[in-house]
């Protein structure tokens, strides 16, 4: 198991790493600074976005592992999946980073990150072999609303986007408080 965690912590710093290589001034002259680094604002948005969604995914990835003392076939192809999409994640960033505008872009980056939480949340249930009803599903289930309204309104999917993290870790704690008072 420590190879598999180690391979993981690999996975997730080298895409963390990845993500800032992304971020380049634009080419520009010296009296024009400011409006280069307005430039990269949007792209600096998504990394921020993309760097919390993969600070999760290792979050999820040390707490999981402290629940593992040994696996089967299905944990470690589930794992091997997850952290595939984790390793994508720096491609979709990348797409969105140069096209935030193109609602196929943001598709392109909200199935990735759909693809992430899905993942994870499969090889969790497939650890507790037991499906704990409202575990873990919130950041799935809205990156999954939020793919059609691209075609409506993008700004309205880039706030949820942003919301994401607040959402899930509020509702998160509101289903363990819950099941703990029930158990």
């Amino acid at each position: 198991m420590s190879r598999l965690e180690a391979l993981g912590d690999a996975v997730l710093a080298f895409a963390l790493t990845l993500l800032a290589l992304d971020l380049l001034l634009p080419q520009i002259s010296t009296d024009q600074l400011a409006q280069g680094i307005w430039a990269m604002f949007p792209k600096l948005l998504i990394l921020v976005f993309a760097f919390l969604l993969i600070g999760q995914q290792l979050d999820v990835h040390q707490r999981t592992m402290l629940h593992i003392a040994r696996s089967d076939g299905i944990f470690v192809w589930l794992y091997f999946l997850a952290l595939m999409f984790v390793a994508l994640m720096p491609v979709s960033v990348d797409i969105l980073g140069r096209f935030p505008i193109q609602p196929l872009a943001l598709v392109v980056f909200g199935t990735n990150s759909g693809l992430v939480c899905s993942a994870s949340l499969s090889m969790w249930l497939g650890i507790a072999r037991q499906q704990i009803a409202g575990w873990g599903h919130e950041a799935v289930s809205l990156t999954l609303i939020t793919l059609p309204l691209v075609y409506v309104n993008i700004y309205i999917v880039y706030v949820v986007w942003v919301l994401m993290p607040v959402i899930s870790y509020t509702y998160g704690t509101w289903m363990r408080r819950r099941f703990q008072n029930e158990a």
